[in-house]
Order: C-alpha cells, then sequence, then structure tokens
C-alpha cells in the first residue's frame, strides 16, 4: 500500500530528495520510511510520472526503494517490488542520447550523465509501475527516464546501453 525507502537514515533521506526531485512533488514519509502523501508541483512534463508515482504509492503492494552496493547495475526485482540503484551508476555512467537522427543514424553522444533521479525514475516507474494492479513489469524502462529527462531539461536516452 505504499512505497518505502531502504537503508540508513542518511540512505532514505537521500532517496526521498530524488525522489521529490524526480516527481516535481513534496514527499511526507512516515518514521519508517514510507510515503504517506505526494503534493504534485507546478511544472511541465510531470503529470503523467507523478500519476504513475501516486498509482504505487495506492496499489495493494508495497514498493522499495534503495541504494544497492558492488558492481551489479541500478535495476528493479519484480519479485520483491524494489528498485535498487548503485550508487556507481550516479554521475560516473554516461548514456548514450539525441533526437531521432542522432541517435539511429549517428549514434548519439555519449556524454549525458545518470542522476539519481533519472535511475529511479526509469527503474521504480519504468519497470515497476506495469505492476499496480497486479500486473507485470515492462520490460525497458526507458520511456519513463526519457519523460523525466524531458521535463527537466535533459537530452533523451537513446537505447539501453547496458
Amino acid at each position: 500500500m505504499k512505497v518505502c525507502f531502504e537503508g540508513n537514515e542518511t540512505q532514505r533521506n537521500d532517496l526521498r530528495n530524488a525522489t521529490e526531485k524526480a516527481f516535481n512533488a513534496d514527499i511526507s514519509v512516515d518514521d519508517g520510511g514510507c510515503v504517506t502523501g505526494l503534493t504534485a508541483q507546478s511544472g511541465k512534463g510531470f503529470g503523467d510520472l507523478q500519476k504513475s508515482f501516486q498509482g504505487m504509492v495506492a496499489d495493494k503492494n508495497t514498493f522499495y526503494v534503495e541504494f544497492g552496493s558492488g558492481d551489479r547495475v541500478s535495476h528493479f526485482d519484480p519479485d520483491t517490488r524494489t528498485a535498487t540503484i548503485n550508487p556507481l551508476d550516479i554521475d560516473r555512467k554516461r548514456y548514450i542520447s539525441g533526437g531521432f537522427l542522432g541517435c539511429f543514424f549517428l549514434g548519439g553522444s555519449g556524454t549525458a550523465k545518470f542522476s539519481t533521479p533519472s535511475i529511479l525514475v526509469h527503474e521504480l516507474i519504468g519497470h515497476g509501475s506495469g505492476m499496480v494492479g497486479g500486473g507485470k513489469p515492462y520490460q525497458s524502462g526507458i520511456w519513463a527516464e526519457n519523460e523525466y529527462h524531458n521535463a527537466v531539461g535533459e537530452p533523451q536516452r537513446c537505447f539501453e546501453n547496458r
């Protein structure tokens, strides 16, 4: 019935802050780090992301967000409904970006960096939101990640580069 941030207090606060940025919203949480409310802020391009997140918060199942460790890439585990963000993916790894012509004919640019909010949106919304209401996770999360990139004026990601 909610989305919960896992980890120590610092990690939970970092995940909450990234979530607020990812959905352009103020988020309230309980003592356990679980979302109890969301107040959407005005801003073009965030509406669908906000609705998806609110759907996850209202779902009968609980979804989790955590920081991972080691060299495993960020991912969504449908068995535990957990979005894991590997800190090694933040700012260090670049994604291939560009418009249709740039991505598919010129190979794109490899200079755009992943951020905590963009990874969170990709994993939690891009893969996990398909499970709301008992559905299956989405295979690709780039569609959601690109909604975030568009909303904040960042270059779109071309394709999975993992």
